[in-house]
C-alpha cells in the first residue's frame, strides 16, 4: 500500500459519520496495526500526523478518539529508537484488544439491569448498542427494536440491518414519531460519544428522545465507555453546525450532534459497572480514562 492509497483509508475514516467512537477507534487501530506500508519510524509519524490533521478535526466531538490519536503520537516517540517497528505494533495491538472486549462487557452489565420491556428504543448506530441488543436477544428478552431514522445521517438503516441479521425484530420509525409509539412499556437505550457531569453528547435526536421518555415514564439507559468521559463538556468544544443550501436555494440547517443535560438519563452503563446519573458528580472523576 503507497502512502496515497494509506492516505484515502485515513480520509475514509475521517468522512465516516455513520459510525460510532468506539468502531471510529478500532477502524483506526486496525490501520496502524496492519498496514504493511507503515514499516518505518518516518512513515508511521507521517501518518499519525495525517490522522491528528484529518481525523481529529472532523471528529473533534469524540474525545476517545482525540484521545487515541495522542496517544498513537506518544507511543511512536516512545519506539523511536527501536531497531524495528514491533513494539510500537505490539502497544496498538494491546489498545485494540482492549476496546474489542468494551461491547461485550457493556452489554453484560445491561443485561443485568434491563427488565422485560415490550419495546425498546434507539437512535443512530453504536457497536455496542447494537452488542447490548444481541445480549438481551441471546438472553431470551422477547422485544421489538424501534430505530429512529436519525437525520439527517440515517445511520439508523445500518444498525437495523445489524439487528435483524442477528434475528431481532426491528422496526425504524421517524424521528417524529417517538412519542406514538412510547409507552411504559418501554425503555430507551442509546449510545454516546462524551460523557461529562454535566450532559452527554451524542447524535441529535437523543435530546427529544430523552424529553419525551422522561414525559412517558420510559427508563433511558446511556451505554458508553471510560475513554469517553470528561470532566467538561465544554472541553471538547461546541456542537458543529452549518447552514446549507438545497437544491430548491432554501436554507437547512445540518447538525449532528448536540448535548443533553445527564440529569435526562436513569443510568449510565460503562465496562466498569452500572452508575446512577444522578450520582454521576460522585464517581466520574474516577472514571476518565485515557490509552
Amino acid at each position: 500500500m503507497n502512502d496515497d492509497k494509506g492516505y484515502q483509508i485515513l480520509n475514509d475514516i475521517a468522512s465516516d459519520y455513520n459510525s460510532g467512537a468506539l468502531a471510529l477507534c478500532g477502524d483506526i487501530l486496525h490501520y496502524f496495526l496492519y498496514n504493511e506500508a507503515l514499516n518505518s519510524f518516518p512513515k508511521i509519524k507521517n501518518n499519525i500526523e495525517y490522522a491528528m490533521d484529518k481525523i481529529g478535526a472532523e471528529h473533534s466531538e469524540m474525545p476517545s478518539i482525540i484521545r487515541l490519536l495522542s496517544k498513537l503520537h506518544s507511543i511512536y516517540l516512545a519506539h523511536l529508537e527501536d531497531s524495528d517497528t514491533s513494539g510500537f505494533q505490539a502497544e496498538v495491538k494491546m489498545i485494540l484488544e482492549e476496546l474489542e472486549k468494551i461491547p461485550e462487557s457493556v452489554s453484560n452489565y445491561a443485561a443485568e439491569t434491563i427488565k422485560d420491556f415490550e419495546k425498546i428504543i434507539t437512535l443512530s448506530n453504536s457497536k455496542t448498542v447494537a452488542s447490548t441488543f444481541g445480549k438481551l436477544h441471546q438472553n431470551g428478552k422477547s422485544f421489538v427494536a424501534l430505530i429512529c431514522e436519525s437525520s439527517p445521517g440515517r445511520e439508523s438503516y445500518i444498525m437495523a440491518k445489524t439487528l435483524q441479521d442477528d434475528g431481532i425484530d426491528v422496526i425504524i420509525i421517524p424521528d417524529t414519531a417517538i412519542a406514538d409509539v412510547i409507552d411504559r412499556t418501554s425503555c430507551v437505550i442509546i449510545g454516546c460519544d462524551t460523557i461529562s457531569p454535566t450532559h452527554f453528547r451524542n447524535k441529535i435526536g437523543s435530546y427529544q428522545l430523552a424529553l419525551i421518555a422522561r414525559h412517558f415514564g420510559a427508563p433511558y439507559y446511556i451505554l458508553g465507555d471510560s475513554y469517553k468521559v470528561v470532566k467538561d463538556i465544554r472541553s471538547i468544544g461546541e456542537v458543529k453546525e452549518t447552514v446549507k443550501i438545497n437544491e430548491n436555494n432554501l436554507k437547512t440547517l445540518f447538525k449532528l450532534f448536540e448535548d443533553v443535560p445527564i440529569n435526562l438519563a436513569d443510568e449510565i452503563i460503562l465496562e466498569k459497572g452500572i452508575f446512577k446519573a444522578s450520582d454521576i458528580k460522585a464517581w466520574i472523576k474516577d472514571l476518565i480514562k485515557d490509552f
